[in-house]
């Protein structure tokens, strides 16, 4: 059986990648052919492609009112691609990856797909229309009855309705072509049933990267040694945020430490480190401050204790409906809650964490390995 995965478009995201990567590598561990169907944006195209996308882009912009020349777009891209540069390295290496496909609007994915036995849509945001360049194409609008469709953790990253009138009506259709769906978070289920009105069965399954063991990562970073310091990982900086970090460092004796890159002064500056150094950043660290999805999944995946900032226009449901499989919704802080009140606690009972991530585990793996076995 060959399987080809569809999520967003692989770039400079840690956990992006890190949920593609454990997928696929889970598929693979189970004696699966797998491959990641890969997605690249339009500014990477060569020749008369590339200008008649920017002379589209451009004029969707200028009709926004939002304006750029040509030499600040090709600044904007340049930057882009530097910054991923050494993300890139870790894709290369370890997710098995299809040919080139561009995100273009209404661009024709029925050639690859005829490569697949079996696609399986997920996990990240893939169901949330702003993320996708066009949203039918994760509901698999372009694959025929032939090939065995599976949603795995899919996520809409809210838990409101943000489907137009028309994409509700069509992706209702598509979604009853699927054979499994699972989706990320709990709010998800009630999504599907009470705002999108989809009579489809479905389920709740872990993240991707919860199906592999700490030690499937620990092998990708090699010797670990505990720094006994803080790792900041933000996303969207502001004053509030690092006062909580401030006040981590008093109340737990110890520094905090980032390791995203500070500033566009110039491009060694701006790229991003390897995905591994993340990932060790992690390992090493005594404690997580984060307002990341990801950083908030892998300080759990390994008991590190941590905060995380819900970080609303991300998709604050997300953090809601993780934290609540593992009872620890204490973790989670935001911009209503009062630093002078707010009581630092390192204690986290990981017993009791660990045994249910092996209940849910189990459960995850089960509903995905019985669909591809039928």
């Amino acid at each position: 059986m060959k399987i080809g995965i569809l999520t967003l478009r692989l770039f400079k995201n840690y956990g992006g990648i890190l949920q593609n990567y454990a997928l696929s590598r889970f598929l693979q561990k189970n004696g699966y052919d797998v491959e990641t169907i890969n997605i690249v944006w339009s500014y990477q195209l060569n020749g008369v492609k590339k200008y008649f996308v920017w002379l589209k882009r451009l004029v969707r912009n200028m009709l926004i009112g939002k304006w750029y020349s040509l030499d600040e777009e090709k600044i904007l891209r340049n930057n882009e691609l530097v910054a991923a540069q050494r993300v890139n390295a870790f894709k290369e290496k370890n997710i098995p990856l299809s040919q080139k496909v561009y995100s273009l609007p209404g661009a024709d994915f029925s050639d690859i797909s005829n490569k697949y036995d079996t696609i399986i849509v997920g996990s990240d945001q893939v169901w949330r229309p702003k993320y996708t360049g066009g949203i039918e194409k994760y509901f698999l609008s372009f694959a025929d009855n032939r090939i065995k469709k599976i949603a795995y953790s899919a996520s809409f990253g809210t838990d409101k309705n943000e489907y137009s009138f028309y994409e509700k009506w069509v992706c209702g259709k598509l979604i009853k072509r699927f054979d499994a769906i699972s989706v990320r978070e709990e709010s998800a289920i009630s999504l599907i049933r009470e705002q999108l009105h989809w009579d489809v069965d479905v389920i709740q399954t872990l993240d991707p990267t919860m199906l592999l063991d700490i030690t499937d990562y620990k092998s990708l970073v090699g010797q670990v040694v505990n720094n006994n310091k803080i790792f900041v990982y933000i996303l969207d900086s502001s004053v509030q945020k690092i006062s909580f970090v401030e006040k981590l460092e008093k109340v737990l004796c110890m520094p905090g430490f980032t390791i995203t890159p500070k500033g566009m002064d110039n491009k060694s500056a701006y790229v991003m480190p390897p995905v591994e150094t993340w990932l060790r950043a992690l390992l090493e660290s005594e404690f997580v401050f984060t307002d990341s999805f990801h950083g908030c999944v892998f300080s759990i995946l390994f008991n590190k204790p941590f905060y995380v900032y819900g970080n609303k226009s991300r998709g604050k449901s997300r953090f809601d409906n993780l934290l609540k499989i593992f009872n620890l919704q204490e973790r989670y802080i935001d911009e209503h809650t009062p630093l002078e009140n707010f009581e630092v606690n390192a204690d986290i009972d990981w017993n009791s964490v660990n045994a249910l991530l092996q209940k849910h585990k189990k459960k995850s793996k089960q509903f995905l390995l019985n669909v591809l076995e039928k």
